[in-house]
């Protein structure tokens, strides 16, 4: 714990005399030793064709998420809060970072604040391409998980992993026995941005520029 007193009294007045106020944060930090910085992984998506693969399960359970804080309907999932497995949870992250250590990881992202849908959507327009998820193909915990709750649950000890097709068999190796699948890839952005497309059999497919979710990022950051 190496701050506390910032994270847990953050306001600003304004010179129109307008207070603004974060929600007191408890701020856990945690450092680690790269060996090699070459290993260093960001989280922009590298090169359109790469896979994007998720690691871990998603359940329904949409306590405490945002897809509820903002007004979803809770009814496509269960009002509880995710779960942590305090055996599988260090197990998925030391295959994460054995995949890192060996070079296989091109980009990589947590899947937490918004769920797998929002930080696929930030590794696209980050690294300026597009993205294309299929959410029948997220790995589940439990039957019956809608749509919406693959898409924005935020189950921990998730990771999303953009990987080159010829790694493929590498990756599968290290993540024997932990779920895992492949959800999509990252596409070729055109003159006006790339594109986020999104599919199931439940939806169907929906499309939607990755500009359009860019703006809404960058919004949220002058309020």
């Amino acid at each position: 714990f190496i701050s506390g007193k910032d994270s847990l009294n953050n306001q600003f007045t304004t010179d129109e005399g307008r207070t603004i106020r974060i929600p007191p944060t408890l701020l856990i930090s945690g450092m680690g030793i790269v060996e090699d910085e070459s290993l260093a992984t960001t989280m922009d998506a590298k090169r359109s064709g790469n896979h994007l693969l998720l690691i871990g399960e998603t359940t329904d359970r949409l306590g405490g998420s945002h897809f509820v804080r903002i007004g979803g309907d809770v009814s496509v999932g269960r009002d509880e809060l995710p779960t942590v497995d305090l055996e599988r949870g260090p197990r998925t992250a030391g295959a994460v970072h054995a995949a890192i250590k060996q070079g296989l990881v091109r980009s990589a992202h947590d899947a937490s604040e918004g769920g797998v849908l929002v930080a696929a959507i930030e590794m696209a327009f980050a690294g300026d391409l597009g993205v294309e998820v299929r959410l029948d193909t997220i790995p589940v915990g439990c039957e019956g998980v809608s749509d919406a709750a693959r898409a924005f649950a935020e189950d921990p000890c998730r990771y999303l992993l953009e990987v080159e097709e010829r790694d493929l068999e590498a990756i599968a190796e290290i993540f024997d026995g932990i779920p895992h699948a492949l959800i999509g890839r990252f596409t070729e952005a055109g003159p006006k941005g790339g594109e986020v497309m999104v599919s199931s059999s439940e939806l169907g497919g929906s499309s939607a520029s990755t500009e359009r979710f860019r703006d809404a990022w960058e919004k949220g950051c002058d309020r």
